[in-house]
């Protein structure tokens, strides 16, 4: 591993394991992108985005590891955030731009761990964040987006570090997770911790660290191979008024509704999903749970839960299901749960099995890494490959991320926001990834 100078100069804090789990992988990168009608000052947005570094510190951001691999976000020497203009040329001109800075590597240990691009005409104008899931989630975007907005209209406003929130650890997490389990609970803790212990075991005998070259070389050739295509489906500010009416009058969620309606639309096309794929996966954004700020980080968990959809019923009875089975399973699950299990595996292991231990194997022998990453993946009991293998075969089929209609102001002085569109991070595990988000009125969906 190749590490950065030891010194906790701008250390803001450690990373937990599910930001070393997408840390390192290169198709763990999400995009927000507002809409904005009016004309947008280049100078002043750039302007807008390093003050906005003074709330959000991971806003320009490195890593660093130390001596025991341990990784900690870092602000000193950070280069300046990459903020590109372009010229507008269509509608979806973002999606190209979206593609291009797909194929730009990260610095991971150099920094930010995060883009700007502003695709701009006088009438209306794309703004696009491009972010390393490690720094931030979807909801973090927004308001991200917002506050440099703000920070563009009103440039002499006072700004203040938002408060460092509880980290989604066990030393964070201490105060919200309960005291006392069951004997069920606890018994499958204790087995849940020696089989990890056990995995860590296996690991350390074998060990392999990874570093930027490493990253560069199975990021190249994936994006080489692949391509992030979207689908946009729009409503009017009428249709998205309608659905939520629609949804209310049945007692459910936008988000019930669009998730079956996309799991229907997948039975008549290609049949139901079977197996594993039969499992939903719905982020859960912990800020309110946690009473924390408006932060900008990576600040969810999740639920997963088996759905079947039913043709013989109609589309409403599916959803009011789907409903009741989603929102038992949140107010039963653990939310803490993963987040405290993935904490307890060996921090190099968490690197290799998220990105390394299914990607070294496509690195062509003309590659500077060829043969470090071929070895490794030719080692199919090594317990990173294994488990990378394991987890591809658990993987859902559905993965729903609704951002809902978060509290933010659709109009800052001249600028107004007429919608935004939300990319999540994916790739072909999963055959049914769905980011929305209800701005400027309206609700846009991206399959």
């Amino acid at each position: 591993m190749a590490r950065n100078k030891e010194s906790n100069l701008g250390r803001v804090r450690k990373l937990v394991g599910d930001e070393r789990k997408f840390l390192w992988n290169p198709l763990s990168n999400i995009i927000l992108v507002a809409r904005i009608k009016g004309n947008v000052s280049e100078k002043k947005l750039r302007n807008a985005i390093n003050k906005t570094k003074e709330i959000h510190p991971l806003l320009a951001s490195r890593v660093v590891y130390d001596q025991d691999n341990e990784a900690y976000f870092h602000t000193d020497n950070v280069p300046e955030i990459p903020f590109r203009v372009v010229e507008w040329k269509s509608d979806n001109q973002w999606q190209e731009e979206l593609m291009y800075e797909n194929r730009i590597p990260f610095k991971l240990f150099e920094g930010p761990l995060i883009r700007f691009v502003l695709i701009k005409s006088q009438q209306v104008s794309d703004f696009m964040v491009y972010c390393q899931h490690s720094i931030s989630d979807g909801r973090g975007l927004v308001y991200l987006i917002r506050d440099i907005l703000l920070n563009t209209t009103l440039p002499d406003r006072e700004v203040k570090q938002l408060p460092i929130p509880p980290t989604l650890s066990s030393e964070g997490l201490y105060p919200y997770v309960p005291k006392k389990d069951s004997l069920k609970k606890s018994l499958t803790k204790s087995v849940k911790k020696f089989m990890i212990n056990r995995m860590n075991k296996n690991w350390r005998k074998d060990i392999t660290t990874f570093d930027q070259e490493d990253f560069e070389n199975i990021h190249k050739v994936y994006w080489q191979k692949n391509e992030y295509r979207i689908e946009l489906m729009e409503l009017s500010e009428d249709q998205t008024t309608n659905l939520v009416t629609k949804c209310r009058e049945h007692d459910v969620t936008v988000n019930s509704a669009l998730t079956v309606a996309f799991l229907a639309a997948h039975y008549h096309i290609s049949g139901p999903f079977k197996g594993k794929k039969r499992i939903v996966a719905l982020p859960i954004d912990l800020r309110k749970r946690m009473n924390v700020s408006d932060v900008f980080c990576l600040y969810i968990s999740r639920v997963l839960l088996k759905f079947d959809y039913k043709v013989k019923h109609s589309f409403w009875q599916n959803v009011k299901r789907f409903h009741d089975t989603a929102t038992n399973e949140i107010k039963s699950a653990n939310l803490f749960e993963p987040l405290l299990t993935i904490e307890q595996m060996d921090s190099t292991l968490i690197d290799a099995i998220a990105s390394f231990g299914i990607l070294a194997e496509i690195v062509p022998p003309e590659f500077t890494r060829y043969g470090k990453l071929s070895t490794f993946a030719s080692k199919k009991k090594n317990e990173a490959i294994k488990l990378a293998h394991r987890f591809l075969k658990l993987s859902p089929g559905t993965v729903m991320t609704n951002l809902g209609k978060p509290d933010v102001p659709n109009v800052y002085g001249e600028m107004q926001i007429e919608k935004m569109y939300f990319a999540p991070s994916t790739d072909e595990r999963f055959p049914l990834v769905i980011g929305a988000l209800t701005a400027g009125g309206k609700l846009v969906v991206n399959p």
